[in-house]
């Protein structure tokens, strides 16, 4: 009697079991659930009587390096957009001269590369996006975080930072980048 009255447990307690799996398990979904994202908005119309702006005349032809293109006006716009991004990526490991000397960069063991010495410099321009964006201490992180667009110009930063004088003219940029720019 009291085998049957177990086994008659175990069925209900697992008819229960299942049958509470099943109500939750078919409850909503989220994917069944109407949501709209902001980009997936209709544009309204324009309203009447607005009229269209004319479109701004092309920007000058980019520069290409290694599949990296630079957008911008000419390489000392480069070395500025380069030197502000600098700030964001590179600062905190090489110091603000690029001597490696950053605040971050000193417990580093190797520390960060001085980014003005000869071995550097003397890279390639694809090298040098290379060894920037993948070298010791930065893989895989920069190539994820550094956008395509701001690459170049720190190829144009760096390739500063070997100089001695700041850059006055489009002529006094130094390396492979400045030289494609001139069409040399």
């Amino acid at each position: 009697m009291i085998q049957k009255l177990v086994v008659t447990f175990f069925i209900v307690a697992a008819l229960v079991c299942i049958g509470a799996a099943v109500v939750f398990m078919t409850g909503p979904r989220m994917r069944w659930q109407a949501s709209l994202r902001s980009f997936d908005a209709p544009v309204p119309p324009m309203p009447p009587g607005v009229v269209q702006m004319p479109t701004p005349a092309p920007a000058p032809a980019p520069l290409t390096i290694s599949g990296q293109t630079y957008q911008g006006q000419s390489p000392l716009d480069a070395v500025k957009a380069g030197s502000t991004y600098y700030g964001y990526y590179c600062t905190y490991c090489h110091g603000e001269n690029g001597d490696g000397n950053g605040p971050v960069g000193q417990s580093y063991v190797p520390k960060p590369s001085d980014l003005r010495t000869p071995q550097v410099q003397q890279l390639s321009d694809a090298g040098l996006l290379k060894a920037m964006l993948t070298g010791t201490g930065h893989e895989p992180v920069l190539n994820r975080i550094v956008p395509e667009e701001h690459r170049l110009p720190l190829v144009y930063y760096v390739r500063h930072l070997g100089s001695t004088a700041p850059p006055q003219s489009e002529a006094s940029l130094i390396g492979p980048a400045a030289l494609l720019w001139r069409g040399i």
